[in-house]
């Protein structure tokens, strides 16, 4: 027997040999599986977007959220995009025109008494107009709101989005020759967003390199908080019954805490 001959599993797409046991999850669900890139590219997207509900994208490039993201726009299909560096891991949606129910806030209730449900509609800008807000955002919000949001966690995936379109094909888990550049991206989207440094202080060299060192990694209880989280919240877009996150959900393993910032929101 030869011990070096691959699998049949292995022989196959990662897709299709995934199915199976997808498909045993609920078997009530139909799972089809695309192996060949061209049935995701852009001449295909339209057709393949035809009569769908939501799209969720995970663990892309920031590149290839926009484009599925600009393509669900076409489409006039909800969109999520969720993914993970390690500790941290993020999650944003647009949802165009979305409505949902919430509480009724403009009148007072008594303490026992359950609000009045009125329907709510939130404008969900595409992830290109969301980052381009990145500066009107914050200037938007007051020093305590701004804290809430923790805004490290989001300077610092977006600082690995720009670091990778950048670098492609390098390997991030190599920190000593990249992590000065990785601070000057970093400081750059920080001086942008007009944050105090009071509020939000200059990414230090160490910061940078445990970064690059732990974000090609799946560090698996972040990626069970934050798939469960992505779920709960797609069933909540499907639903309307609940208002969904807006927009931009950033997620820090180290202290097991989320926080939402809300990217060109209206």
């Amino acid at each position: 027997m030869n011990d070096t001959a691959p699998s049949c599993t292995q022989l196959r797409q990662r897709t299709d040999a995934a199915r199976p046991n997808i498909e045993a999850l609920n078997p009530l669900v139909t799972v089809k599986t695309l192996s060949d890139p061209q049935d995701i590219s852009d001449a295909s997207l339209p057709a393949l977007l035809k009569d769908t509900h939501l799209v969720c994208v995970t663990d892309s490039s920031r590149e290839e959220i926009i484009r599925f993201d600009n393509a669900c726009r076409q489409s006039d299909t909800m969109f999520y995009a969720g993914g993970t560096y390690g500790l941290t891991g993020y999650i944003f949606l647009d949802l165009q025109k979305h409505h949902h129910l919430a509480p009724d806030r403009s009148q007072k209730v008594a303490p026992d008494t359950q609000p009045k449900m009125v329907r709510e509609t939130i404008n969900y800008p595409s992830l290109s107009e969301a980052l381009a807000s990145l500066g009107t955002t914050y200037k938007n919000l007051s020093k305590r709101a701004t804290k809430d949001t923790n805004p490290s966690n989001l300077t610092a995936i977006l600082a690995l989005w720009e670091y990778q379109a950048r670098h492609p094909h390098v390997e991030t888990s190599d920190p000593s020759t990249q992590s000065t550049e990785l601070v000057t991206i970093t400081n750059q989207i920080i001086k942008s967003t007009g944050i105090s440094p009071q509020i939000l202080p200059p990414m230090s060299a160490d910061a940078a390199a445990s970064l690059l060192r732990t974000s090609p990694h799946e560090f698996s209880p972040t990626c069970a908080v934050l798939g469960g989280l992505l779920a709960q919240d797609v069933l909540k877009a499907l639903a309307g019954r609940e208002p969904p996150f807006a927009n931009f959900l950033t997620f820090d393993g180290a202290v097991g805490g989320g926080n939402v910032t809300p990217l060109g929101i209206s």
